[in-house]
């Protein structure tokens, strides 16, 4: 199975066309032997957007990399084209050098597949994301084969001349093809609630029922057993099933197929009162039985001992296409297929050594016009005494024989596409109950099938509103398709994804009988699209607060130049012009150092949300005390006190990482702390499972109530006026660690916080 796998994907990459849209000649060069080399893909390029158009409308490609500006139009732009009104539209990876996340929100709700920025991470990521784009197309694939499969097995069943029918290990009908009501007289919904054996007549019941409980995984075959119409009418069958088992090897059901057999037992018995005719002819007259001869229904055929045709109906033309007198003296043999000489050979040889009338067997004989058909064959002794005579009926069956071929060919492969798919797939009947899973559905819910079976769809959902599932059912039940239905679901252990779901009615006769469903698991998606969101708005608030204290210093900055200007213009007028250029470089200075200042905060920020390249073990009490140490002047100033704990615990993280954070805090308990005598404590709480808890604690005024839910945001404005980014960075680190950080008032400011070893 692996090795078939493997040939399928490699197959599918070798099938894969893609097309690089890329200004740059070098980037697009090295994106060509990225995608080449990785994935032997047939890689064409376009230079600009009007090439790009013209090469997606003159050729199919099943995946696209697009950069974000183009010498012709922006990228972005052509990416909406490309997916405009939700079409079918090849999977499209945007990669750019703008790596921010505004232009990856807008690439992913345009529907770009994937993201990656040109940076020492590019072949990484874009083999990340073509092989993302990859599994996209095989599930476009799986899922189109699934429906057309479906649509060729429901037109291969309903097209049968014979009955079709699932039922599980009760009897009860699951699917069936229109013969099944066509030929028994009964509705779908009466089909729907009847045991199979209600459709025979009564004393054929028990064999039945006998052939079913045999557990044979050659399966079973019933001949003759007379089925009963809604009219009255009695029509015989010849039954052939095999078991149903699911993965666990345990069974569920039966197939059966079910052959009309009522004109053969029509023609048996009317070949044996032929036969009986015959034989009085014989005695009586010949002209008699030549009558028999000349309007048999199928071939008869008197062969001696050795095979040899003695007499043979004309009906032999019709059904081989030789003349009666081209088949005179020569042996039968001489049509049988090789394959099938000697067994026809033994059961003739036995007939007429007086072993009694063969068993009707089916085997091949050759037509005048070089095919192969098969008859379904039968003999008995004409004339035992002096030179032996046979007398064989035959009955062409190709047709019906290869529709049951056909239909066993076409089950086989609808099972093994429902066993390999890694798509969560599934049959239900109209009320949700499930019917058939496929063994992703049943790998993931984690319950034996045989426990699925007694559950509705309906037992997963984990949602609080089945509002949406509930019109989705009524949507599916008017024979209409349901797609790109968002439901969460759960498992047997508990654990909740959220599936892409879509849904399409199995119709028979205008009636839907049961529901084929097809989900995906996109949880994962939905995560990063949140996030995406999150951090667009956090980086909204920042855009909007920066632009706002860049604004004061920049403002100050080109009024003082102007004033410079005027100085300039009117120098000799001015009484202390040293003095006032003075007065207008150090306003310049202290605008340009608070610009600059603002913008070191944002770089600090930017880094703390990085993860750490170098971790060691950090002793925290030794960096705490530097911290101290390197506040000497200002503690001096302000004659403030510490208390830190003798064991502070180490903790394996970056070093630049716990240094910023205790430094913000301990900075901010130096400052914002208006006690006269201020005190700043540090405390190791000790290590359980959310890691290493700290509190870093000042006996000053406190956090206001109102203020504790803002103090952590970018450039929050307290009580006094000031702004800063130092608690954000603090925030930012503890959930870099996988911590949690909360601020409370306890005789002053108190952030008790954890850190969780890298």
């Amino acid at each position: 199975m692996l090795a078939a796998l493997t040939f399928s994907l490699m197959e599918l990459h070798n099938s894969i066309k893609a097309l690089v849209i890329e200004d740059d000649r070098e980037m697009a060069n090295l994106l060509k032997r990225i995608i080449g080399n990785k994935f032997s893909f047939d890689v064409e390029v376009a230079y600009d957007c009007a090439t790009a158009r013209r090469r997606l409308l003159e050729q199919d490609f099943d995946i696209v990399t697009l950069d974000y500006r183009l010498p012709d139009g922006a990228g972005l732009d052509l990416l909406d084209e490309i997916t405009e009104g939700g079409r079918d539209h090849p999977p499209v990876i945007m990669v750019t050098g703008h790596g921010d996340e505004e232009t990856a929100a807008r690439s992913f709700r345009s529907r770009a597949s994937g993201y990656v920025v040109k940076d020492a991470k590019l072949p990484e990521m874009l083999v990340d994301a073509v092989e993302k784009a990859i599994a996209e197309i095989s599930l476009k694939r799986v899922e189109k084969e699934l429906l057309e499969e479906k649509v060729f097995i429901e037109d291969a069943l309903n097209g049968l001349p014979d009955l079709f029918m699932v039922i599980n290990t009760e009897g009860k009908f699951f699917r069936w093809n229109e013969k099944v009501s066509e030929i028994s007289g009964y509705s779908n919904a009466e089909v729907s609630n009847m045991n199979v054996v209600e459709l025979f007549r009564e004393e054929d019941r028990p064999r039945l029922i006998e052939g079913m409980r045999q557990p044979r995984d050659e399966g079973y075959e019933l001949e003759e057993v007379v089925l009963e119409t809604k009219q009255g009418e009695r029509r015989y069958y010849d039954l052939a099933g095999r078991m149903l088992k699911n993965y666990d090897g345990i069974t569920v059901g039966y197939s059966g197929i079910g052959r009309d057999v009522s004109e053969r037992v029509k023609e048996r018995e009317e070949l044996k009162r032929n036969r009986d005719m015959a034989e009085a002819a014989a005695r009586a007259s010949e002209a008699h039985f030549r009558s028999i001869m000349d309007n048999a229904v199928g071939v008869i055929a008197i062969l001696d001992s050795m095979t040899n045709v003695l007499d043979i109906s004309p009906s032999i033309e019709k059904v081989l296409g030789y003349t009666p007198e081209f088949t005179m003296g020569k042996s039968v043999l001489d049509f049988v297929h090789p394959d099938d000489r000697d067994r026809v050979f033994a059961v003739h040889t036995g007939v007429a050594e007086g072993e009694g009338e063969s068993d009707a067997a089916e085997c091949r004989f050759k037509h005048a016009d070089g095919t192969w058909h098969w008859l379904l064959v039968s003999g008995r002794i004409f004339q035992a005494e002096g030179d032996v005579r046979i007398i064989v009926d035959a009955r062409d069956i190709t047709e019906s024989r290869a529709a049951r071929e056909a239909l066993r060919e076409s089950e086989w492969r609808y099972k093994s596409i429902f066993a390999l798919t890694p798509d969560f797939v599934f049959l239900m009947n109209p009320q949700g109950r499930l019917v058939e899973v496929s063994k992703a559905v049943v790998d993931r819910i984690g319950l034996p099938v045989e426990e699925i079976l007694k559950t509705s769809v309906m037992d997963y959902f984990a949602g609080d509103d089945p509002s949406q599932m509930l019109d989705a059912f009524k949507t599916v039940n008017a024979g209409r398709e349901v797609r790109g239905l968002e439901v969460p679901g759960k498992t047997a252990k508990g654990p909740v994804h959220l599936y892409d779901v879509n849904g399409a009615p199995i119709i028979e006769d205008g009636e839907v009988v049961g529901i084929l469903v097809l989900a995906r698991d996109i949880t994962g998606r939905k995560k990063t699209e949140e996030e995406l969101k999150r951090l667009n708005r956090e980086l909204d608030g920042y855009a909007q607060t920066v632009s706002h204290d860049l604004k004061n210093p920049l403002t100050t900055i080109k009024l003082a130049a102007d004033h410079l200007g005027q100085l300039w213009a009117k120098r000799d007028s001015v009484d202390d012009l040293d003095a006032e250029v003075k007065r207008v470089a150090e306003i310049l200075k202290a605008s340009t150092t608070q610009a600059e200042n603002l913008i070191a905060d944002l770089l600090s920020l930017a880094r703390a949300s990085q993860q750490p390249e170098v971790v060691s073990v950090v002793d925290v009490r030794a960096t705490v005390m530097r911290i101290i140490e390197e506040h000497e002047p200002v503690v001096a100033e302000r004659g403030v006190s510490f208390i830190v704990a003798d064991d502070l615990g180490k903790v394996r993280a970056n070093p630049t990482h716990v240094y910023q954070l205790f430094s913000n805090l301990i900075d901010n308990g130096i400052k914002h702390n208006h006690n006269p005598s201020p005190v700043v404590e540090v405390e190791y709480l000790g290590d359980g499972s959310a890691g290493h808890v700290y509190r870093v604690r000042d006996n000053g005024d406190g956090i206001r109530p109102q203020d504790a839910d803002s103090i952590f945001l970018p450039f929050f404005k307290g009580e006094d006026g000031s702004t800063g980014i130092g608690l954000t960075i603090v925030e930012k680190l503890v959930k870099l660690y996988g911590g949690e950080i909360k601020v409370y008032a306890n005789g002053g400011a108190c952030f008790e916080f954890s850190l969780k070893d890298r």
